[in-house]
């Protein structure tokens, strides 16, 4: 099913959760052949947004070039979603 996807067309995505759930799948698979990730157009511009796309982005990217979370990046995950997670919302 993943493999189905058209990758030029997730990159004209409107939808950040859309682009968001794209490139953390296709990161899990594809980790050694992915080039770039669509959400860092948004990252760079904001990079301490407190926006969940900008968030994961962060995530993804720390996870492309080490393997592993930056602490920080990590921390200000569990922040955001355990506000989200006692709301009852996840946006």
């Amino acid at each position: 099913m993943f493999s189905n996807l058209n990758p030029k067309a997730m990159k004209n995505a409107k939808e950040d959760f859309n682009i968001t759930v794209y490139e953390s799948l296709n990161d899990l698979i594809n980790k050694k052949s992915v080039n770039e990730l669509f959400c860092n157009k948004q990252f760079k511009k904001y990079p301490t947004s407190y926006a969940y796309n900008i968030i994961i982005c962060g995530l993804l990217n720390d996870y492309l070039q080490n393997g592993t979370f930056d602490n920080n990046h990590l921390k200000r995950a569990e922040k955001y979603f355990k506000i989200k997670i006692l709301k009852n919302t996840i946006y």
